[in-house]
C-alpha cells in the first residue's frame, strides 16, 4: 500500500487559488534568524505556487490553534547534501515553504560545517547549533537523498549528533516527524525506510505519509533557468504537499498532549527504584551518636593541648625568626663601620697622617683592630696623658741641661702671645714620613735658624718671632698643627720625627670648638722644644 501511495501520476486537478496565509510577517520576525535560517523564503510573485495551494482545512485548524494558544508550530528541516546544487535541500526548501505558509515557525539547518561525530567535539559551535534547534523544535522534516541504496552519510552524521538523552531530558521524544527522499533514479523507498527507523529510534511520532521523488532532476528547471529552485507541478509536488499538510495537523493534534505521549510505565518504574533506593540509603545512614559529658570534657582538653601545642610551636617559630633577624642586623651594623672605618682611617691617611702613626696611636690607646675602631676613637687624640706619660715626660724638672731658670723662662712664655705665620697656613700639618723629609732640619735653609741656638732664650726669641691667629694659642694649649712645625723647626739635631710626635702625643686635649683639632698641652710642648735646643 505504502507503494502504491507513492506511485507518480500526472496531476489532472486544477489548483484553486486561495490567498489565505499564516506566514509570520517580516515585521514580527526576528532578523537576525530570518537571515540565518530562512533561506526559502523569495519575492512573492505570480511564480509562486505554494501561495495558490488551496489548504482550507489545515488553515483553519492553525489558525484555531494559533488564536488559543498564540504559538506557532516549531520545525526543524534537516536535509543530507553538501552539494552545491543539492536536490534534496531544494526538496527542503519548499517543504519549508508550505510549512511557513501554514503558520509554522521553520528553520532550517545547514549542516556545512558539522564535524564528524566524534568523542573531541562535544563543544563545536555547529554541534550546539543542531542540538539547540532540536530542543526548541516541537517537529522534524527530514529530507534525504538516497545513495548506495540508502540515507547519506551527511544525513546521518545529524542524527548521530542529536543525542537520545541528555540527563532527564529527551530531546526528540514525543516531537512529530515527516520523511522524505529524493532519487537520482527510479523511485525508491529504502532511504525513506531508514529514516523511519531513525525516528521510532529517536522515541519521535512519525506520520504515516512519506515522499519520494525518483529522477529529481527532471522535477526542476535547468540550473541557470528562471524559477531553477522550484518543484515542477506534479505528482510528486502534490505528495510533498500531503506530506506536509498532515504532518501541521499531527502537530496541532498532538502538541498539547506531548507529555502524556511521553509517560510510560518502564520510565516511571525506573523512576521509583531509584527514589526507593535513596530514601533506604537515608534512612540506612547511622544517626549522629550523643556524646556524654566526660567525652565532651575529654574533647575540650584535647583540643585545648593542641591548641597549646600549636602556641608554643608558633612561639618557638617566632623567636628563632627574631634571632635570625637580630643576627642579620649585627652582622650588617658590624659590616657598616667596618666600612666606616676604613674610609675614616683613608681620611686620615689622605691628610697626611701615616700607617704607622695610626698603629701606634691605637695600640696605645687600646683599641683592637682598625676594623673595630669607631667614630669616637678618632678623637681619642686628644685624650689627657696618664700617669705612665707623666713618668715618660718626667715633667719640665727632669729634662736634662735645663736649669731651674731656664724652666722658669719657658713657664713665663705665653703660647698665646706667639705668631705664628706659616702654622697659620696650613693648621693641619700631614704627619706622614715625606712631611718628615720635607721639613727634616737637612733640607732647611741655613739662614732659617742661627747655628748657635742652644739656649731657652733664643727659643723664645723664634718663638715671638712667628705669627699666630686669635684662638691658635691659649695659655694651656696650643693646635696640634702648630705645635709639631715648632718642634720641626727647632729640630736642628737631627732627631727622630716620629720619636718627637710620640712625646707630643702624650700632651694631646680634646678640641676647643666641635671641628678645631686636636690641641697639645703648652707644658709639653715646652718639654719637648726645651729637649730640642
Amino acid at each position: 500500500m505504502t507503494v502504491a501511495n507513492n506511485l507518480a501520476a500526472p496531476s489532472n486537478s486544477h489548483e484553486i487559488e486561495s490567498t489565505q496565509s499564516l506566514a509570520l510577517p517580516e515585521t514580527e520576525d526576528d532578523i537576525q534568524i530570518r537571515q540565518q535560517y530562512r533561506p526559502f523564503l523569495t519575492d512573492q510573485t505570480d511564480d509562486d505556487w505554494v501561495s495558490k495551494l488551496e489548504l482550507t482545512t489545515v488553515l483553519d485548524l492553525a489558525a484555531t490553534d494559533l488564536a488559543l494558544t498564540n504559538r506557532r508550530l516549531k520545525v526543524l528541516v534537516l536535509y543530507g547534501s553538501l552539494r552545491r546544487r543539492s536536490y534534496s535541500r531544494l526538496v527542503a526548501l519548499e517543504a519549508a515553504r508550505i510549512l511557513f505558509r501554514l503558520g509554522c515557525d521553520v528553520r532550517v539547518f545547514n549542516p556545512e560545517g558539522l564535524p564528524v561525530k566524534n568523542d573531541i567535539d562535544q563543544d563545536h559551535h555547529k554541534v550546539q547549533e543542531l542540538r539547540g534547534l532540536s530542543a526548541w523544535s516541537e517537529g522534524h522534516v527530514w529530507i534525504s537523498p538516497e545513495q548506495h541504496g540508502n540515507l547519506t552519510a551527511a544525513f546521518k552524521n545529524q542524527i548521530d549528533w542529536i543525542p537520545l538523552s541528555t540527563g532527564s531530558v529527551r530531546p526528540t521524544q514525543g516531537r512529530t516527524l515527516a520523511i522524505g527522499q529524493v532519487c537520482g533514479g527510479s523511485q525508491s523507498f529504502n532511504a525513506v525506510n531508514s529514516l523511519r527507523i531513525l525516528g521510532r529510534w529517536m522515541r519521535m511520532f512519525t506520520i504515516p505519509n512519506q515522499s519520494s521523488i525518483p529522477q529529481a532532476y527532471t522535477h526542476f528547471p535547468d540550473e541557470g533557468q528562471p524559477g531553477d529552485q522550484r518543484l515542477k507541478a506534479s505528482g510528486n509536488r502534490d505528495r510533498l504537499v500531503d506530506c506536509m499538510e498532515e504532518f501541521v495537523k499531527y502537530t496541532i493534534l498532538m502538541r498539547p498532549h506531548r507529555d502524556v505521549f511521553g509517560d510510560r510505565f518502564s520510565e516511571r518504574e525506573e523512576r521509583r527504584v531509584k527514589e526507593a533506593k535513596v530514601a533506604i540509603k537515608i534512612y540506612a545512614m547511622p544517626r549522629p551518636k550523643r556524646k556524654t559529658k566526660a567525652e565532651d570534657l575529654a574533647r575540650v582538653r584535647r583540643n585545648q593541648r593542641k591548641s597549646r601545642a600549636r602556641k608554643k610551636e608558633r612561639v618557638m617559630e617566632l623567636e628563632q625568626r627574631v634571632a635570625q633577624l637580630e643576627a642579620a642586623a649585627t652582622e650588617s651594623s658590624a659590616q657598616s663601620l667596618r666600612n666606616e672605618n676604613r674610609a675614616l682611617r683613608g681620611l686620615l691617611e689622605s691628610v697626611g697622617f701615616d700607617g704607622v702613626s695610626l698603629n701606634r696611636y691605637l695600640q696605645g690607646s687600646g683599641s683592637t683592630t682598625d676594623d673595630q675602631m669607631g667614630g669616637s676613637d678618632v678623637q681619642a687624640f686628644a685624650l689627657a696623658p696618664d700617669s705612665s706619660q707623666v713618668q715618660f715626660m718626667g715633667g719640665l724638672s727632669a729634662i736634662s741641661g735645663i736649669t731651674r731658670d731656664e724652666i722658669t723662662l719657658l713657664e713665663s712664655v705665653s703660647l698665646a702671645e706667639l705668631e705664628l705665620d706659616h702654622a697659620m697656613q696650613n693648621q693641619f700639618i700631614p704627619l706622614n714620613s715625606d712631611h718628615f723629609q720635607m721639613n727634616s732640619p737637612r733640607s732647611l735653609p741655613t739662614e732659617q735658624a742661627p747655628a748657635d741656638l742652644s739656649t731657652t732664650a733664643d727659643l723664645a726669641g723664634m718663638i715671638r718671632r712667628t705669627d699666630s691667629t686669635a684662638g691658635s694659642v691659649n695659655n694651656e694649649t696650643t693646635l696640634c698643627s702648630i705645635a709639631f712645625h715648632l718642634v720641626v723647626q727647632c729640630n736642628r739635631a737631627g732627631k727622630d720625627v716620629l720619636e718627637l710626635e710620640t712625646k707630643l702625643r702624650y700632651g694631646y686635649k680634646l678640641p676647643a670648638v666641635p671641628g678645631e683639632g686636636c690641641r697639645v698641652d703648652n707644658r709639653t710642648l715646652l718639654a719637648v722644644l726645651a729637649e730640642l735646643v
